[in-house]
Formats: structure tokens, C-alpha cells, sequence
């Protein structure tokens, strides 16, 4: 298989239809809603802090106005809330839409975003449950990581056994863990990635695409090799990313230093808005692919119809004489 040719393919498509970044938005973003809630922040006017240059004036003149406007921060604290939570719900849907319309864009045919949300909407209780069934092993190690990392560091603060425990588990048992951690990780994502196509596009319960998905890992069929190859796409975005948030978040700092709270904090919500324009095209990019190479994984690519040439003008074969009468005797 060749995979930097999928690359190349996904690149294309995601280009051609702009209609997977808005899908790609909100797969690849998972906390773009808390972006708003700095909009209603010009309310301080922190003018006197800016001319002032002292930044704990400026931050005593946050907190009063923190103080007086709880009402106004609890509200906001509530409609935020309730933009995760539709956020969240936008963002499972966007991941059936993303694989269906890349599947469409392969095979032909229109891709319409609105058919993406009605399929995306459609398969999002399969959706929902294969993210359930991935994440709670990772958040469980999570907590082991926690656990391992609390237990080790208050043993510092017991005996002489106790702080041999701490050490081997701070310099023993944790690396382990991390390292675990990672690779199960990778291998949980590739499992995700394909169930997720597995119960889109072959249209089969969360258990079954999981169950497929686990089969074609252990199988060997390229999704490990692949996760590989995508490490390279994503160490360019991640590059690319990481300069141009540096353009907004290095004076944001200073600004903010100096005393300018207000300002700083404008700049980094111009920040937020900018830096989901690579996100929702890399988030489309990244399904593209794995949407395109799981169809070359099972065969689904459509094979090319076989069509005899057209006889050029000039080069026709010769027409065969007319059979001869039959003779009467």
C-alpha cells in the first residue's frame, strides 16, 4: 500500500471541499466554546492600569471588578456550560459526517456539509459508545499515573521504608507507567479510528466495529504503520501551529506584564479565533486520510471500467468483402 500516496489523496480532498473543515472545526478544536467568554471581559476598562504600567494595580483592579460582577461571571460561567455541552454534542456528529463525506468525495459523488451532520447525527449513539469504550482505559490509567506519582511523593515524607518506596515508585514504576501508557495510547487510537469507519460506512454496531477494528490490528493489515507515516503531517501542523500561536501569545504576555490585562486578553482571543482556521483544516486532513486508507484496506476503492479504444479515423480495420451470390445450374 502506497500510504504517502493516501497523504496526497487526503490532501487533495480536504482542499477541494471546504465543507469538511467546518465538520473538521469541530472535531479537531475540543475546547473552542471557552474562546467567547472573553468578549465581555471590555466591561473593566481598565484604562488606568494601562497608563499606570503597574501590574498589581491592574490585577487589584481585576479582582474589584471580578467582585462586583458575579452576577454577570455567573451567567456567563452558565452559558458557557451550555456551549461545551452543545459543543460536545456537535463535535461527535462531526466525526461520522467527516468519514462519510470523505467517503462520498471518493467515490464521486456530491458532498453536501448538510448530508455530512444527517449522517453524522445518525450514527451518533455508535459514535458516542466506541469514544466511551476507548477513552475509559486511558482515563483509568490516568488515574493510576496520579495515584502512582501521589503515593510516591508523600512516601518521601515517611521512614526510611517508606521513602524507598517513594523513590522506586518515582523513578521506577512511574517511567514504566508513562511509556504503557503511550503505546496503549497509540493502539487505542488506530483501534477508535477504524471502528469508527468500521460502524459508519459498513454500518455495523459500536461492538462489532470494535471488535473488526481490534481483528485488523492484531492482523497486521498497515493501520499501525500508517499511524506512523501520520506522525509526519502532524509534526508540520503541529510546527506550523506552535509559530504562529508564538506571533500572538509573545506580545499577549507582555502586554499583560506591562499591565495592559485588557489588551493582552483581546489578543489572545484573536489568538483562539485565527488558530482555528489550521485546526479545522488539519482535523479534516487527518479523518481524510484515515477515511482513505481504510477504503484501500478493505477494497473499496472502486475498480476502473475497462473500455475498448475508439477506432481512430484513418486506422479502421477493412470491411470484408460481400459473400459472392450463390450460382443456379
Amino acid at each position: 500500500m502506497d500510504y504517502f500516496d493516501i497523504i496526497k489523496r487526503a490532501l487533495k480532498v480536504s482542499w477541494q471541499h471546504k465543507a469538511l473543515w467546518v465538520l473538521g472545526l469541530f472535531v479537531a478544536s475540543g475546547g473552542g466554546s471557552s474562546a467567547s467568554g472573553y468578549s465581555s471581559f471590555s466591561l473593566a476598562g481598565g484604562t488606568g492600569s494601562s497608563a499606570s504600567g503597574d501590574p498589581t494595580l491592574a490585577f487589584q483592579e481585576l479582582a474589584g471588578w471580578v467582585e462586583s460582577n458575579v452576577a454577570v461571571l455567573v451567567v456567563l460561567a452558565a452559558v458557557l456550560v451550555v456551549l461545551g455541552v452543545a459543543f460536545f454534542i456537535l463535535s461527535i456528529a462531526a466525526q461520522g459526517g467527516l468519514v462519510y463525506l470523505t467517503n462520498e468525495a471518493e467515490e464521486n459523488r456530491d458532498v453536501p456539509l448538510r448530508d455530512g451532520w444527517r449522517t453524522g447525527f445518525h450514527r451518533w449513539g455508535r459514535t458516542f459508545m466506541i469514544d466511551l469504550v476507548i477513552a475509559v482505559p486511558i482515563v483509568v490509567m490516568i488515574a493510576l499515573f496520579a495515584g502512582v506519582f501521589g503515593a510516591s511523593v508523600f512516601g518521601f515524607t515517611g521512614g526510611d521504608a517508606a521513602a524507598t518506596g517513594g523513590f522506586a515508585g518515582l523513578f521506577c514504576g512511574l517511567p514504566l507507567l508513562a511509556i504503557a501508557m503511550v503505546v496503549a495510547s497509540v493502539l487505542l487510537g488506530v483501534v477508535q479510528s477504524l471502528a469508527l469507519r468500521y460502524g459508519v460506512l459498513h454500518d455495523v454496531s459500536f461492538g462489532a466495529a470494535l471488535s473488526r477494528a481490534w481483528s485488523d490490528l492484531m492482523a497486521k493489515r498497515g493501520a499501525f504503520v500508517f499511524t506512523l507515516v501520520m506522525l509526519l503531517p502532524g509534526a508540520v501542523y503541529s510546527a506550523v501551529a506552535g509559530v504562529l500561536a508564538l506571533l500572538f501569545a509573545v506580545p499577549g504576555v507582555l502586554l499583560m506584564v506591562s499591565g495592559r490585562v485588557v489588551s493582552g486578553g483581546a489578543l489572545f482571543v484573536l489568538m483562539a479565533l485565527v488558530m482555528m482556521v489550521p485546526g479545522a483544516a488539519y482535523g479534516a486532513f487527518s479523518s481524510s486520510a484515515w477515511t482513505i486508507f481504510f477504503r484501500r484496506m478493505n477494497g473499496m476503492e472502486r475498480a476502473l471500467e475497462v473500455r475498448e479504444p475508439a477506432p481512430v479515423l484513418g486506422n479502421l480495420p477493412p470491411v470484408p468483402p460481400a459473400p459472392e451470390p450463390p450460382s443456379h445450374v
